[in-house]
């Protein structure tokens, strides 16, 4: 989450967006992102701001840069096959309108870069066949009606048009089936439309027509964790990796996809053995998956090294918080509970845990038995308005542990509280468990009272004991006590 004033920045950025200041929002957007470079929304919000300014090759660079370094979010690759999807559709063009004032080495240039940004596009590669071949009258014969809807998708998708994208883009695919490219944009066009599970079919029909083609099989993966199937998102990844025609670093981004597909779908060998195939790479991308999937298989060990190495290899303060949390985690779970103390004092003191919220760090501190530490950060996620629903009641456990009775009442009437006004939902019995306590702490004074009937009152050896009547006695007794606050009630000693 933002916080002020990369909250603020992040807002004005958003603001003049919606508004379509396009050039304040990439300012902005850059400006955010150099506080926290760490937020990838932000990144897909500079390169979406640039892209619909029309600064595309500022877009492409930007994307490229993200992506290469380390980037591996699926809306920013996205982004960035559309920025090259329109870079390809601006040089072909370009191409053509130098076929039409005779300038045929522009042309080829222009084709050439058309066929590097979109390799798989028949269009471009037949356009760059013509031109070095000289066929000037075939290059130059008008742009047919597919290639014309296509275009119009692009320009559509440009204007933020996602209904007519989508409707141009639905057209150009019926009037050249055969056309991968085509089907490459209704995908997209679908998707950025939000209509992922139209998007997923388009994909599905598309592997009918194309067979197992690897740049479709990862667009249908990316498609299918968003839908929540991450079992079936793992299987198109792995079946795009077989198709061994992505570059080195698509590659890559695909086996990091694997992982977290795998991850999500409670594999860990799985991802495992996809992050195997990147050989002994030490970046923070790989180790931290692999700790996840070590940790997963109950290898915590050497899920230790790999967080240790993730931690090293961190950039970013998410990076760094997200590694250091999972080591200290580990070292509890380990049951070296004085030495993730320790490393859990050194990462604040060193705020490797700044990425993490405070009730976060709280309950990593009781986590490692450091009760006061966590009653601190509960109590400074309370002053921020972020202390709810349950997390009232384990703070007041903590507090009730430290002997802080008062503090202990207020946390639980306030979890009372929360169960009362539908904000939280606990069962009977945990309800009545939690007003029984606040009832104990809450206690200061009490009484006992007794009754007694029978044929001896008191018992016959004291010298209060009536004289055997042959009758029954009815005797009362009470008790008063008090227990100083405080002191009185410990954490359930009396």
């Amino acid at each position: 989450p933002l916080t002020a004033p990369t909250y603020e920045i992040a807002r004005e950025a958003y603001e003049a967006f919606e508004r379509r200041d396009y050039a304040t929002a990439a300012a902005k957007a850059r400006e955010a992102i150099r506080q926290r470079p760490d937020v990838v929304r932000l990144k897909r919000l500079l390169v979406e701001a640039l892209l619909t300014d029309g600064r595309l090759d500022e877009a492409e660079r930007e994307a490229a840069a993200f992506i290469g370094a380390g980037e591996t979010n699926p809306e920013l690759m996205g982004q960035r096959s559309r920025i090259r999807l329109r870079l390809a559709y601006r040089a072909a063009d370009a191409a053509y309108r130098a076929v039409e004032r005779g300038d045929l080495k522009e042309a080829a240039a222009q084709a050439q870069e058309a066929v590097r940004l979109a390799p798989d596009n028949p269009a471009y590669r037949d356009l760059l066949a013509k031109v070095l071949a000289g066929a000037r009258a075939a290059a130059s014969a008008p742009v047919d009606p597919a290639y014309q809807a296509a275009d119009g998708a692009y320009r559509a998708l440009e204007r933020k048009d996602m209904a007519g994208a989508v409707a141009q883009a639905r057209e150009a695919a019926r009037l050249a089936p055969d056309n991968r490219a085509y089907r490459l944009l209704l995908i997209s066009a679908l998707a950025a439309a939000g209509r992922t599970p139209e998007a997923e079919r388009a994909a599905t029909t598309a592997l009918a027509t194309f067979g197992r083609d690897g740049k479709i099989l990862a667009q249908r993966g990316y498609l299918l964790q968003k839908l929540g199937r991450p079992a079936a998102a793992a299987d198109d990844f792995a079946a795009s990796l077989r198709a061994g025609r992505a570059a080195a670093l698509e590659r890559r981004a695909l086996r990091l996809a694997l992982a977290d597909a795998a991850l999500a779908a409670k594999q860990p060998q799985r991802a495992l053995d996809a992050l195997a195939a990147l050989g002994d790479e030490g970046s923070y991308a790989v180790t931290a998956r692999r700790g996840f999937a070590l940790t997963a298989l109950k290898r915590n060990e050497e899920a230790l090294l790999a967080f240790t190495q993730a931690g090293a290899s961190a950039k970013t303060a998410a990076e760094r918080s997200t590694a250091a949390s999972a080591r200290i985690g580990l070292l509890a779970d380990l049951e070296r509970k004085a030495e993730a103390r320790l490393a859990l004092a050194g990462a604040i003191g060193r705020s490797d845990l700044a990425g993490l919220q405070n009730l976060d760090v709280a309950y990593l501190a009781a986590r490692v038995g450091d009760d006061g530490l966590a009653d601190d950060y509960f109590a400074r996620a309370q002053d921020a308005g972020r202390l709810k629903n349950t997390s009232l009641v384990d703070a007041a456990y903590v507090a009730k542990r430290l002997f802080r009775n008062e503090r202990a009442q207020g946390l639980l009437r306030a979890a009372i509280d929360a169960e009362a006004s539908g904000q939280l939902t606990l069962d009977p019995q945990h309800l009545f468990g939690l007003r029984r306590e606040n009832a104990e702490l809450s206690r200061s004074w009490g009484a006992y009272n007794s009754l007694s009937y029978g044929a001896v009152g008191v018992s016959p050896g004291s010298p209060l004991s009536l004289p055997p009547s042959g009758g029954n006695v009815l005797q009362t007794g009470s008790e008063i006590y008090w227990r100083p606050p405080g002191i009185g009630y410990r954490n359930g000693a009396i």
